[in-house]
């Protein structure tokens, strides 16, 4: 409490320092209301409403958070105040505010979700229940308070309120008005009983029937969305009368007439309802669905809840069951193994879109595009900033899309037909859309969520990145995230020995969940991890199908060096084949026709490139040489990548042409860093050294720290979360089994960066090279 002060009428007054700033207004009136109570001007019963014009003064100036307000005594009362004990602040129940005239009292009612409420001042609480004894939206409501512990006199232990207009700004009973201070009212019975609302939207035809009335309207009652649909065949026709009758039976269904086709039929509703603003803000997601997909009622609530569980998914469609028809079931085919699975793309059949990417301007350039469907299914990845995360597959949803033929022909095909599908391009770029958003691509999937979800996320849960190489194979299924292990010279002045060090941090990546190894016969720690990996192999710690081997070759000049490079590198590492195969440096088309042999000769499972960036300006132009002349493209090109080195041009071509990268130094190589700052020491002050660390490495750096500190994270996981989200594979190393567990691939599934987190880490791009910085600190040169 501040000091005692005294008002213009000399009565003393406490101001309580919880209310913030002191409001003289509100201090004079709270002061007056209670003298004018003292003095018995409101002593009748009944006359207390006659003090109300007094009284809403305090009202009006009381619009601070109640359950700051300390009760009486000053001593806090949890119950009273409505203040419940939570790690965050999301975590608080939701609650009403509303002052009470009361023939008693007069004071602030908190109203909780759960059930209960609470006095703000006068300590009594109980709970609470509203309901609508009448029929119709506009009915009566009654509610009904139930005091558990009161102060006021004569209180009755159940009051009844009421409001004759339907609504739940303001409540009366005799001698007592009860009326919302800001914000909204309570829930009216009924509305909010089911969560937050969905739309399923569908443009209709007259084979529709059966679909709605048996499957998303099947039962009424449990639906938890509303329905819209446009019926565009001829509004004369008895399926469109059917279905009118149907519709007019149902309160959360509406029905219109619009000839076209289902996407810009959404955009014409969406303009009627208000536009994408009024959507939004009604919706949290859309199913914008065909008329022939089969999913019931109880499924529908199944996938919107699954997606509200797993906000980080931005676009999603349920998978469809084995008797599906349509092009693309075999890449959204139900799985059985995964609840979802985080992909780059979903087919346009039955998408569902958080709606907030309705008011988003380039997703709205999509939609202004959008004709037939075609196209748009491949913007949904680039829209979302092609985050691994934001694009699934719904596997624990099963929809039904039955085949099409001449018994059962598609009336979609009758509005525009397929041949003419080709020509929605022509509109995504008038719409501005960029090429490569809407343009094909072969989709991948990124892994996803087990169906028997045990507790813990584990890295299995973002088991693969599904990389199509062309010529290899089959599909390389690469982890999220590898494990590095070059040993460099410093590594010894740990005091453990190479080959215990390198083992043991090996074992304890494997037991992190980690399946991705990064090897180079240059690497002298090579025959280590291939000890490491043939000791988990029998004693079943891991399956060889799990493991993703990489490995490099520095020098060749001839086939049969390749051939001998290979054979070693598959005799340190104990494996009858690795699974990528890479030129440490970039190779001539010749060298590249001597790899695809290992791969015809099954040594070799996919190829990959590294370091073509370090040619500078030359790197993309021999690049683009390489994948005009070979028969095997590179399925992975690994480079230096992190948020002071982001090389964003090579990271759109390769990103591009669906070339997988793997970004090595992915921690921006403190080490390496180190390694610098140590050789300059003596050729610049103490203070300057320790500010260019500042500025060249990646966990150092003031942003890094700052954001981690924020997330309650440590700086190497918010950077390694930065390539996740853009799609990069990192390869941190670490010989720590501490750090080496903090940073599995299933710490970097939890993280989800904000956009603005994200951006601020785009912002600390500088082109820091790390290598150089090592070559310098050896020379120590500046």
């Amino acid at each position: 409490p501040q000091p005692h002060r005294r008002n213009t009428s000399g009565v003393r007054w406490s101001h309580l320092a919880s209310f913030g700033t002191p409001l003289m207004g509100f201090a004079l009136s709270l002061r007056s209301s209670r003298q004018f109570i003292r003095r018995g001007r409101l002593a009748q019963r009944g006359c207390a409403l006659g003090g109300y014009a007094a009284l809403r003064t305090r009202a009006m100036a009381g619009c601070f958070p109640i359950s700051s307000v300390l009760p009486k005594g000053g001593k806090p009362c949890s119950r009273a105040l409505g203040l419940r004990s939570a790690s965050k602040q999301g975590d608080l129940p939701r609650l009403w505010k509303y002052f009470a005239v009361h023939r008693d009292w007069c004071d602030h009612v908190l109203f909780y979700e759960d059930g209960t409420f609470a006095q703000g001042r006068l300590g009594g609480h109980g709970s609470w229940q509203l309901t609508s004894p009448g029929t119709g939206r506009a009915s009566n409501l009654e509610l009904e308070l139930r005091w558990q512990s009161y102060s006021h006199v004569a209180a009755s232990p159940v009051e009844v309120l009421s409001s004759s207009s339907g609504s739940t700004e303001t409540f009366t009973a005799e001698a007592v008005k009860l009326e919302l201070v800001s914000g909204e009212g309570l829930p009216c019975p009924g509305s909010e009983k089911q969560g937050p609302r969905a739309l399923l939207f569908s443009s209709v035809g007259s084979q529709c029937l059966p679909v709605v009335r048996e499957h998303w309207l099947a039962k009424p009652s449990m639906m938890q969305f509303d329905v819209a649909l446009m019926f565009y065949k001829e509004a004369s026709s008895h399926a469109y009368s059917d279905l009118s009758e149907l519709v007019s039976t149902q309160e959360c269904v509406e029905l219109s007439h619009s000839p076209g086709m289902k996407w810009p039929n959404f955009m014409k509703w969406m303009e009627a309802n208000g536009g994408a603003e009024a959507v939004a803000a009604r919706y949290d997601y859309v199913w914008v669905v065909d008329d022939d997909v089969r999913l019931d009622t109880a499924e529908i609530n199944r996938l919107f809840s699954i997606l509200r569980d797993h906000r980080e998914v931005e676009f999603a469609c349920p998978s469809f069951d084995a008797s599906s028809d349509g092009v693309w079931r075999y890449f959204d085919g139900h799985d059985p193994k995964y609840k979802l699975r985080y992909t780059d793309f979903i087919e346009c059949t039955a998408p569902v879109l958080k709606t907030t990417w309705l008011t988003d301007p380039g997703f709205a350039r999509c939609l202004q595009g959008v004709r037939t469907g075609c196209f748009i299914d491949f913007c949904f990845f680039p829209a979302a900033g092609r985050r691994r995360d934001a694009v699934a597959v719904i596997d624990a949803v099963q929809c039904h899309h039955p085949p099409r033929g001449a018994d059962a022909p598609s009336e979609m095909r009758q509005v525009q037909a397929w041949e003419d599908h080709k020509e929605d391009d022509v509109y995504f770029d008038q719409a501005g859309v960029p090429r490569d958003w809407y343009w094909f691509r072969q989709p991948q999937v990124f892994g996803g969520v087990p169906a028997e979800e045990d507790g813990r996320r584990a890295a299995v849960e973002f088991a693969g990145t599904t990389v199509p190489v062309p010529g290899s194979s089959g599909v390389l299924q690469l982890p999220s995230a590898g494990f590095g292990t070059a040993f460099y010279p410093e590594d010894h002045l740990r005091g453990t020995p190479e080959e215990a060090l390198v083992c043991e941090s090996v074992d304890a990546a494997l037991r992190a969940g980690v399946r991705l190894f990064d090897c180079a016969n240059q690497y002298t720690s090579q025959r280590h991890v291939g000890a490491a990996l043939e000791r988990a192999l029998q004693t079943g710690l891991v399956s060889r199908d799990e493991l993703v081997v990489v490995t490099k070759l520095a020098q060749f000049d001839s086939h049969s060096e390749v051939v001998e490079g290979v054979q070693r590198a598959l005799g340190e590492l104990r494996l009858d084949y690795v699974d990528v195969l890479m030129p440490h440096i970039p190779c001539s088309n010749e060298g590249w026709r001597w790899f695809e042999e290992e791969v015809d000769a099954g040594r070799v499972r996919h190829l990959g490139i590294s370091n073509y960036d370090q040619l500078g300006a030359q790197g993309l132009p021999k690049l683009k040489e390489l994948l005009l002349s070979c028969r095997i493209r590179p399925a992975v090109h690994e480079f230096e990548l992190h948020p002071l080195l982001q090389n964003r041009e090579m990271v759109e071509f390769c990103q591009k042409e669906g070339i997988q990268i793997l970004s090595y130094s992915p921690l921006g190589a403190p080490h390496k860093v180190q390694k610098y700052v140590d050789g300059i020491s003596g050729l610049v002050s103490a203070e300057e050294a320790e500010a260019r660390r500042y500025q060249l490495s990646c966990l150092d750096h003031p942003a890094t720290i700052a954001l981690a500190r924020r997330r309650g994270v440590s700086p190497a996981q918010l950077v390694l979360s930065w390539h996740f989200r853009k799609g990069f594979v990192p390869i941190p190393k670490s010989w720590d089994p501490v750090h080496i567990k903090a940073n599995c691939p299933g710490v970097l599934a939890s993280l989800v960066l904000e956009p603005a987190e994200m951006n601020v880490l785009e912002a600390m791009d500088a082109d820091v090279r790390t290598i150089l910085l090592y070559k310098k600190g050896t020379r120590r040169e500046l």
